[in-house]
């Protein structure tokens, strides 16, 4: 996995993200669920904001933690806090986590803040092949879609080399 994340930590930050993390003010509280190799945290640190990195895998945490990021090693779904965030982020992420947990995470966005997600759409092979979840449905609740992106094609798993096809669903959600 190791090789996953170093592949991984030197592509650039989603524009989407950036420009979420780009309308809030500086200090802003931002979560990062299932950081990878730390790119999105990496951005909005250097953006000003203070960013709480959590990833189940401790090479990640090692990788994150040199952003500036706090950095907690714990599965989301175990993550507990009283905090209210500005903004979470959970990309390539949500559709790993047990269906039950999911809709709990809208719990930790502040009134107005924002969830910005990727995740798989239907025709992804690995929902298909019930490796991965489908979530968008189960999280929407009362937030409200600001943006959304859709794009299918197939394309090699960075960690495996395999080809599958890719259906990937960008979201920009405010809460309220």
């Amino acid at each position: 996995m190791l090789d996953f994340y170093e592949k991984t930590k030197s592509r650039p930050p989603r524009e989407f993200v950036v420009d979420v993390l780009s309308k809030l003010p500086p200090h802003s509280l931002i979560l990062d669920l299932g950081c990878g190799s730390g790119v999105e945290s990496k951005v909005a640190v250097e953006m000003g904001h203070l960013v709480l990195a959590i990833d189940a895998n401790p090479q990640a945490v090692a990788l994150t933690a040199q952003t500036g990021a706090f950095v907690s090693q714990q599965k989301i779904e175990s993550f507990k806090t009283h905090l209210l965030f500005d903004a979470i982020i959970a990309i390539n992420t949500l559709q790993f986590v047990e269906p039950t947990s999911v809709s709990k995470i809208v719990k930790f966005l502040r009134p107005g803040g924002y969830l910005v997600m990727s995740v798989f759409g239907p025709q992804d092979d690995w929902v298909k092949e019930g490796k991965a979840n489908l979530v968008a449905s189960k999280i929407f609740g009362n937030l409200v879609i600001e943006y959304f992106n859709e794009r299918q094609y197939a394309g090699p798993a960075i960690g495996t080399g395999i080809v599958k096809h890719w259906h990937v669903c960008d979201y920009v959600l405010k809460n309220g």
